[in-house]
């Protein structure tokens, strides 16, 4: 029982409920841990990122979240945001690479 009563002193997890934002050396991190929220987050900050975007993902697929995100990136680039994307080879589908990022790379993007 003595240990039980100890739980309430015992750090907790932080409320995940809604996003958790950081602010580190004049820019904002926001973590999103799960929910529909995430992609529109994602697509916004791309419509408004205005000198740097830096993207990187394990799994990149033409999905429709994935097509949402390379046309959100095309039209970062083409209003002269810097982008560069990484993605992993081995999460990704390498069959698809060429006619999938190619329009991202005639864009101007670094992938």
């Amino acid at each position: 029982m003595h240990a039980l009563a100890n739980l309430a002193d015992a750090p907790h997890m932080p409320d995940m409920s809604s996003p958790a934002s950081y602010t580190v050396d004049g820019n904002r991190l926001t973590l999103l841990t799960e929910g529909p929220g995430r992609m529109e987050a994602l697509l916004e900050l791309i419509g408004s990122a205005k000198r740097t975007l830096r993207v990187l993902y394990y799994i990149y697929v033409a999905d429709e979240a994935g097509t949402a995100v390379r046309d959100g990136l095309i039209a970062a680039a083409q209003r002269g945001v810097e982008v560069h994307l990484t993605v992993d080879g081995m999460g990704s589908e390498p069959a698809q690479a060429a006619s999938f990022f190619d329009p991202l790379r005639d864009a101007g993007v670094d992938v």
